[in-house]
């Protein structure tokens, strides 16, 4: 498991992960050592299976580690749980527990649970998004790429100091994916929010600040 820095970040990381294991089943054999990121642009890459979305269900302290510890600005997930989780944006991209909910109910809601949370931002986004017409629209009559975009510019909107996404690439059309491109590619160099987007590999156009790659999944014995 190695972090590379692409570029020069700042000195003192808002995340550092010590001794982190994976509480199973999922990615069981998952383990951090030892990671320190500063704010800007970070892709988590690696193989199908081999750990990133239960890495970004840990960050997001949606899971508790077996072992180990994660600290956001010296905040800890188990003894400030609640401190932690609003300094955090993550939405699991397949969950259902929104599907009720139409995109402008759901940024009303965020803003209610979340300080800095900008909805004129959000339904900015998401009309560039190409999602204007469906904004009133409960979110289990939308397709995967608008429940994606839904919650992208969500993202984009929360002003988390940590955002996590999930292949947010996935089932969005090209001029979306461009779109998306650009606003992450904004992100690097930035001192104020951490972003950490996993998948395969680094997605073209991207530039990130740094890179953290994790290795295979074992073999099946």
């Amino acid at each position: 498991m190695t972090i590379k820095l692409v570029r020069r970040m700042a000195s003192v990381p808002a995340l550092t992960v010590q001794g982190l294991r994976s509480p199973g089943p999922a990615a069981r054999w998952l383990s951090v050592p030892q990671a320190g990121l500063p704010p800007g642009l970070t892709v988590l890459t690696g193989d199908e299976g081999c750990g990133k979305s239960t890495l970004l269900r840990l960050l997001a302290a949606e899971l508790q580690p077996r072992q180990g510890t994660v600290r956001l600005d010296g905040l800890c997930p188990v003894h400030d749980r609640e401190a932690y989780r609003q300094k955090v944006f993550w939405i699991d991209p397949h969950t259902d527990a929104y599907d009720g909910t139409s995109p402008g109910d759901l940024y009303a809601r965020l803003t209610d649970l979340r300080p800095g949370f900008d909805p004129n931002l959000a339904r900015t986004m998401a009309n560039a998004f190409g999602l204007g017409e469906h904004m009133d629209k409960p979110l289990y009559m939308l397709s995967t790429g608008s429940r994606r975009k839904t919650w992208l510019a969500a993202a984009f909107a929360s002003g988390a100091r940590l955002t996590l996404l999930d292949q947010p690439m996935a089932a969005l059309d090209p001029p979306s994916i461009r779109y998306l491109v650009s606003l992450l590619q904004a992100q690097a160099g930035q001192t104020e929010r951490l972003w950490i987007v996993a998948d395969h590999e680094t997605p073209a156009g991207l530039s990130p600040d740094a890179t953290w790659a994790l290795p295979p999944a074992p073999p099946i014995a």
